[in-house]
């Protein structure tokens, strides 16, 4: 900086000026990790007709959700010690062990943040919730508290109205949907 204020900027010599150019602003990668998604399809249910689904979410990159997982984890195992010293003890040393692998596996599987969800059950026409904010990977099961079914959510390349052919009794019922963003 100059005595006027003025940033000067120089050329870095050699292998980090090419790298320079190569890593995205925060205002890039904050610009592209808020874009929502939209999944437009259908719920399917096996043995009842299918009915439409709309899923918006945003998607977590790989350094987002391993960094969230690690931090959950090692925050539940540093707990391990203070726990320790509460009675019961064995109890709460298990418990901030296993809830650390808990956490990590959520954290580190959940692709997509829920912002909004659209679809009503296959079977009793109820609308399915699916909380904002949650952590979402496909294939999930949707429950519906009102029949006790549980659709699969899926991601389906393709066209969402064509019908999609019913396997086997035995296999998991899904939700399809199409990727219809720009």
């Amino acid at each position: 900086m100059t005595a006027r204020g003025v940033v000067v900027r120089r050329r870095l010599p050699g292998v980090l000026g090419g790298l320079a150019g190569r890593f995205r602003s925060v205002a890039q990668y904050e610009a592209e990790r808020q874009k929502v998604r939209r999944f437009v399809g259908r719920l399917d249910l096996f043995g009842f007709p299918s009915t439409p689904a709309v899923l918006e979410a945003v998607r977590r990159s790989r350094w987002e959700r391993t960094s969230i997982a690690i931090l959950a984890l090692v925050g539940c195992w540093a707990l391990i010690p203070i726990v320790m010293f509460i009675p019961p003890h064995i109890e709460w040393v298990l418990a901030a062990f296993i809830g650390g692998i808990v956490l990590f596996w959520r954290h580190w599987r959940g692709e997509y943040v829920v912002k909004r969800f659209e679809g009503a059950c296959p079977s009793c026409q109820t609308p399915l919730d699916v909380k904002t904010g949650s952590l979402v990977r496909f294939p999930r099961a949707i429950p519906c508290y009102s029949c006790h079914h549980e659709p699969w959510l899926e991601v389906v390349e393709g066209d969402p109205t064509e019908e999609r052919s019913h396997g086997a009794p035995h296999q998991r019922n899904t939700v399809a949907l199409s990727r219809d963003t720009p």
